[in-house]
């Protein structure tokens, strides 16, 4: 009985050929006919009294395709010669294909995602098979490539998952193959191995390249053995080799492209070669056990995400990196100490959720940690930076819950949210270098209880462990465990947006007769905060400005107040009484919403404080006098 082998026979024409310049021009390919259809396939005419069959919508039910070698249109027969981009995409349908021997061309993506086609018969004739042309034909089991393939298009066979061999006939020119894996006609370039092979490999010592994504998704591969003059190996070459556990990378190597072993999940350990002076995007990215690296000494670069989600315990950085990318050490949670020789900057979320990150060895060089660059880094205590930093990111340390100490000497900017949520803080110091402060920067360090600020800042003072600054004329920041009574120097006009943002265990704040302006969420969620007299002088209060004080009791607002903004006292719980003076003119959308307890009274007419009725809603009673 004979064995059922699933037969491509794969080409692609050079562009150097004559051939391929008559064949392939632009001016070869004038249609003169179109909407064809001859034994339920549609098909075009070119000038050159050529056929080609293209994509109709009434193929996506097609089991079997039978195209026939010639069509006969209007007395004339046609040679049909090619299969053109995307006939058959998508089909999934579809199991079977004849092609005739007059088809010399497979187009791109012809093909693509017919991912229950189990047999294909191509004929010798075919000289081109085009990008993609297989792709995710999920059934196909074996490609056999004849002796008049020229050149293969790229990613033809990606997503084959069956395929267990490719053969390629003895007398082509161009290519061969050797235990189902296909090479070039030297066996000097790997181009493609079958999803399916299995086991231990042994490259053949005439290679020197692996091309990309040639072992890409080989999931039974337990070891591969690469030739010593192995130079170059390319994007994705081995990704999602998922049981891959041993790999020696040759010392001629020279270049490692992108994502090369990543989601190899089973490697545990790599020494890159010194010739490596990059190392590529994504590199090792999701090689969970991969616990070991040995970095050469003249690296210059490591690409965003090269080490995301190993398990690296440390990490020498050499001198000549100066930027670590983006996600480049991204959740590698069992990593505890990096030392940076000649790094000058650190990206977003380079270190991020690095879990068990202890010790951290800045370079005197460094001038900027970006945004999310250590967040949950929750095993950090202590930061000393060199007086060479100068940005601190936004999110940079957010929730490093035990951060207890940070020593800064040369810091010019801190922004948003910086050291948010780190508990262990209970006191900092600004350098005179600072002349930035983002909002919200502390929120959450709900044990910070001392802002302190270098004399000698131009910029910025402290008063009370608060943030000032320097003419102590706006409150800046307060830091978010302050406990009882906060007292405002007199000469303060303005309270900035979030200054006590989440504020909780404040309980009376003391305003100064020159205030004028409190910003937005200024005093967000201090819960504890029980009355609050407002100054002369004031006329807005801005939006959300007391919003979720649920245990503010009262309020007295002055007589210069003219407009209260939306949600500025939403969710507060406690008020029962509010007289509102004459003054006021405007009471923005939801003002006192969700004051489910709160009897407002308004010193004034309807008419002349125009309310809509949502912007009040959850008050228990609206009074007007007037």
């Amino acid at each position: 009985m004979k064995k059922r082998i699933f037969l491509l026979v794969v080409a692609l024409v050079l562009c150097m050929s004559g051939f391929a310049k008559k064949v392939l021009s632009e001016e070869n390919r004038v249609v003169t006919k179109s909407d064809i259809y001859v034994s339920g396939l549609k098909f075009i005419i070119f000038e050159d009294e050529r056929a080609a069959v293209e994509h109709d919508n009434s193929y996506d039910t097609l089991t079997t395709v039978v195209i026939p070698a010639k069509i006969k249109v209007d007395g004339k027969t046609y040679p049909v010669t090619g299969i053109e981009s995307r006939t058959f995409k998508y089909n999934s349908n579809l199991k079977s294909v004849v092609i005739p021997s007059s088809v010399t061309l497979i187009w791109d993506r012809a093909f693509e995602n017919c991912s229950n086609l189990t047999k294909v018969v191509i004929p010798a004739g075919v000289i081109s098979i085009g990008y993609e042309a297989f792709k995710n034909c999920k059934r196909l089991k074996n490609i056999t490539i004849s002796s008049k393939v020229e050149e293969l298009g790229n990613n033809l066979l990606a997503g084959c998952d069956s395929l267990e061999s490719i053969d390629v006939a003895s007398d082509n020119h161009n290519y061969s193959s050797a235990d189902g894996i296909l090479y070039d006609k030297n066996k000097t370039k790997v181009i493609k191995a079958p999803k399916r092979i299995k086991g231990s490999i042994i490259l053949p010592s005439s290679v020197t390249s692996i091309e990309e994504s040639a072992f890409e998704g080989c999931k039974d591969i337990t070891s591969i053995t690469l030739p010593s003059g192995l130079t170059t190996i390319g994007d994705f070459a081995f990704f999602e080799c998922e049981h891959l556990t041993d790999i020696i990378i040759p010392s001629n190597v020279t270049s490692i492209g992108r994502r090369a072993f990543g989601r190899c999940r089973n490697i545990t350990r790599v020494t890159i070669p010194e010739k490596i002076n990059e190392i590529a995007d994504g590199l090792f990215s999701s090689c969970y056990k991969l616990e070991s690296v040995d970095l050469p000494s003249n690296l210059i670069r490591i690409g965003e995400e090269a080490f995301f989600a190993t398990s690296i315990k440390s990490i020498s950085i050499p001198k000549g990196v100066t930027i670590i990318e983006n996600n480049t050490f991204k959740e590698c949670v069992y990593l505890k100490s990096v030392t940076m020789a000649g790094v000058k900057r650190i990206d977003y979320e380079a270190f991020e959720s690095c879990n068990a990150l202890e010790n951290i060895v800045f370079s005197d060089d460094i001038t900027k940690i970006g945004p999310d660059a250590f967040r949950n880094c929750s095993s950090l205590k202590s930061l000393t930076f060199p007086s060479s930093l100068a940005i601190i990111g936004g999110d940079a340390f957010n929730n490093c819950v035990n951060l207890t100490d940070v020593k800064m000497t040369g810091v010019k900017e801190i922004y948003t949210n910086a050291f948010a949520s780190c508990n262990g803080l209970t006191s900092i110091y600004f350098p005179a270098t600072l002349s930035l402060l983002e909002e919200t920067i502390f929120l959450g360090c709900n044990n910070l209880t001392s802002i302190m600020v270098d004399t000698g800042n131009p910029n910025f003072s402290s008063v009370d462990g608060a943030v000032y600054n320097k003419s102590k004329t706006t409150l800046i920041c307060v830091p978010a465990g302050k406990k009882g009574k906060l007292v405002i120097p007199k000469g303060v006009k303005e309270i900035k947006t979030t200054a006590l943002y989440m504020c909780k265990s404040l309980t009376s704040v003391k305003f100064p007769s020159t205030l004028t302006t409190i910003g937005d969420w200024a005093f967000f969620s201090c819960e504890n905060l029980k009355s609050i007299e407002l100054p002369k002088g004031m006329s807005v209060i801005e939006k959300g400005a007391f919003a979720e004080c649920r245990g503010l009791e009262s309020i007295k607002i002055p007589p210069t107040l003219k407009t209260i903004k939306e949600i500025a006292f939403l969710n507060c719980l406690s008020m029962k009484n509010l007289l509102i003076p004459s003054s006021v003119t405007s009471i923005e959308a939801g003002a006192f919403m969700g004051c489910v307890n709160l009897d407002i009274v308004i010193d004034n007419s309807e008419s002349n404080v125009p309310i809509e009725e949502i912007d009040m809603s959850g008050q228990k009673s609206v009074k007007y006098l007037k």
